[in-house]
């Protein structure tokens, strides 16, 4: 009996330790996994290799940040929930639209380049229209009779000229960014596009020189009859 009851005190403080020393291993374990959570906030990361029998420890998934980021930097671009992305493949419009017109169409002078091609433009003109004016004089003063028909034809020759080397040599730049983003609606060919973005712009074009060319030909006509005056 005695030694029945010494083993039963064995076992029952053998029992005692094991599950006191389970509590332990529990506790630590769980320290460490709470260290282990902060070390992976703040981006340390380590493995513990401590095994506890009928435990397991809580897994935590590993994010890629670079994912993560991307992500976040999509969701910015979005519009609607929509990526541009997926707008461009969910939709068809530019699939007949080549680079080259897609570049040319969409692309921004600066101001200041604006500003200097508008002063060379505005040159050229008044060049022109002198040169009209020196040939209306010539005219009046040969021709005689003649003179109102043949002065009408100098005041446009050197206009219609001046556009016409001007279409021919600019035509594959001509294409106009609000009249791109219009036609593109429709989905047309690139050389249907092409063409009438150039014949339409050139038709605004030419109606706007015709305009500044008048305003410069009565300004050269002006300054030589005040020439004249002043001789």
């Amino acid at each position: 009996m005695a030694a029945v009851t010494i083993k039963k005190s064995e076992i029952s403080s053998h029992s005692v330790d094991s599950v006191t020393a389970r509590r332990e291993a529990r506790r630590r374990k769980i320290l460490e996994n709470a260290e282990s959570r902060l070390k992976k906030l703040t981006g340390v990361e380590q493995k513990s290799n401590v095994t506890i029998d009928d435990f397991r420890p809580i897994k935590y998934e590993c994010h890629d940040t670079s994912l993560t980021q991307t992500n976040d930097n999509d969701d910015s671009l979005s519009y609607n929930g929509i990526l541009p992305t997926q707008a461009s493949g969910s939709t068809n419009l530019g699939s007949n639209i080549s680079p080259e017109l897609m570049q040319n169409g969409l692309r921004h002078p600066s101001k200041s380049t604006l500003i200097e091609k508008s002063s060379y433009k505005l040159l050229r003109y008044f060049v022109i229209a002198f040169f009209a004016n020196v040939l209306l004089i010539f005219s009046n003063g040969a021709f005689g009779r003649n003179a109102n028909e043949i002065g009408c034809n100098m005041i446009f020759v050197p206009f219609v000229g001046y556009e016409f080397v001007n279409f021919f040599i600019n035509r594959e730049n001509n294409t106009g960014n609000s009249i791109l983003r219009l036609l593109l609606i429709f989905n047309m060919k690139s050389e249907t596009l092409k063409m009438i973005i150039l014949y339409i712009q050139y038709l605004t074009q030419f109606t706007q020189d015709l305009f500044v060319y008048f305003f410069m030909f009565i300004v050269a006509n002006q300054m030589l009859k005040l020439a004249f005056c002043l001789r």
